[in-house]
């Protein structure tokens, strides 16, 4: 299958106000693909349908060739789908090695809750811990509390935690919210890395890691689909830059 993630005319209503209509998205397996848009786009509630926190009330999502459409999101989870949420959801009194190592044993629902093992009780949480600080180059931050670090420090250690079940596919939500100039191209190399072996879909706000980063853009506007494409056929849309940018701007290359 060339497609590791499909919504096939996903529709979100809240009452009478329509979030979304007939959606529709095809990823192909280990691409970046990102999702752009104006405030109010119906970006976030796509996302959410897709990672199961909420429920469509038309179409379907197809995940690895199987429909997820009302699957939950903790099976989600355990069939190869993880998230990250632009809000950090982190242990601040909590080491980095014990952050990664909690993310890894939180993935087996027995051990989920048992803080307070020692690493020896789970080799397999440690060993996952240790993969990830060597990946994204950690090693610096393992025995520091979350607490401590930079936002965008804290960011990275967040796509750490989610990489912990090795799972097929990433959604990112605003993976570069509050980050400052230094961490950026940190992020930028984390997430082009990431592509080599996990599928990418992310909404993000900054053009440029857009333009540069992404195999595929899809351009929602008033719940709907206003255009996909490569970054260069995104760039030269006038719809998008009447829309989203505006007539007096440009879509960064």
């Amino acid at each position: 299958m060339d497609y590791i993630l499909e919504a096939q005319s996903v529709g979100v209503r809240f009452g009478n106000f329509v979030a979304n209509k007939n959606v529709d998205l095809r990823v192909k397996r280990n691409s970046i693909h990102a999702l752009i848009g104006p405030n109010g786009a119906g970006k976030t509630t796509f996302f959410n349908a897709l990672s199961g926190r909420i429920e469509t009330s038309s179409g379907r999502v197809m995940f690895d060739g199987c429909d997820v459409t009302r699957v939950p999101v903790h099976r989600r989870l355990h069939s190869g789908m993880a998230r990250c949420f632009q809000i950090t959801n982190l242990f601040p009194g909590l080491t980095t090695r014990e952050n990664l190592r909690l993310a890894a044993q939180g993935l087996r629902s027995v051990r989920a809750l048992d803080f307070f093992s020692k690493r020896e009780r789970d080799t397999q949480a440690s060993e996952m811990a240790e993969y990830l600080i060597e990946r994204l180059a950690l090693r610096a931050e393992a025995e520091r509390r979350v607490g401590e670090l930079s936002h965008g420090r804290q960011r990275i250690i967040e796509v750490a935690m989610s990489m912990a079940g090795r799972p097929k596919l990433l959604l990112l939500d605003e993976p570069t919210s509050g980050m400052g100039v230094d961490d950026l191209p940190v992020m930028r190399a984390l997430l082009k890395d990431l592509s080599r072996d996990h599928t990418v879909v992310y909404v993000e706000h900054n053009m440029h890691l857009v333009m540069t980063l992404s195999d595929r853009i899809t351009v929602l506007f008033e719940g709907q689909v206003l255009t996909e494409g490569t970054p260069d056929e995104i760039r030269r849309d006038e719809r998008v830059r009447r829309v989203y940018l505006g007539e007096r701007h440009h879509v960064a290359g």
